[in-house]
């Protein structure tokens, strides 16, 4: 299947596109938000009493990543959504859907993995939702680059930072 970027700028494709992305940014948001308030802040004096890596990222900065990456991953998710909306050819629409779908399971390994870690109080197992969720995350790089490279870009920040709470998780797991 040919790469389909380079729709961006015709008037066509853009109609439409701009609600789907704001949609999905502020829906990805509300859930992160909401899945972050019900496991970190709740349960913060148990990860404080762990010892931490030294290279484990301040509270502050770990809510200001995520805000980023919810950003990123729900312009990524508006773009495949616009695309599965107004493409001609059912075989990319039957593939954007299921590199949707996709992108839904892979969002329940993303909101586990906090309540695993921080709520459950269980880092061995959240260490094996994240390998996962990085199992995910790569596949959806290479499907949505498949369909956009723009949506497929938007994922790498949020791939890289997901692998930085990996190695952070490894380290939980391995001094505690």
């Amino acid at each position: 299947m040919p790469t389909l970027s380079g729709p961006h700028n015709t008037s066509s494709f853009k109609k439409g596109l701009w609600w789907k992305v704001l949609t999905s940014i502020v829906i990805l948001a509300a859930l992160g938000f909401s899945i972050g308030k019900c496991s970190v802040d709740q349960n913060m004096s148990w990860y404080g009493h762990l010892n931490i890596p030294f290279y484990a990222p301040a509270p502050w900065l770990s809510k200001i990543m995520w805000a980023i990456s919810y950003v990123l991953i729900g312009g990524s998710f508006g773009i495949i959504w616009h695309i599965r909306t107004v493409k001609r050819y059912p075989i990319i629409k039957k593939f954007a859907k299921g590199s949707m779908i996709i992108f839904g399971i892979h969002l329940l390994f993303n909101y586990l993995h906090p309540v695993f870690l921080l709520k459950l109080e269980m880092p061995v197992v959240a260490l094996i939702d994240i390998l996962i969720l990085v199992g995910f995350i790569l596949g959806l790089i290479k499907r949505f680059f498949r369909l956009d490279r723009i949506a497929s870009f938007l994922l790498v920040p949020y791939f890289l930072w997901v692998i930085y709470n990996l190695a952070v998780n490894i380290a939980i797991v391995v001094i505690n």
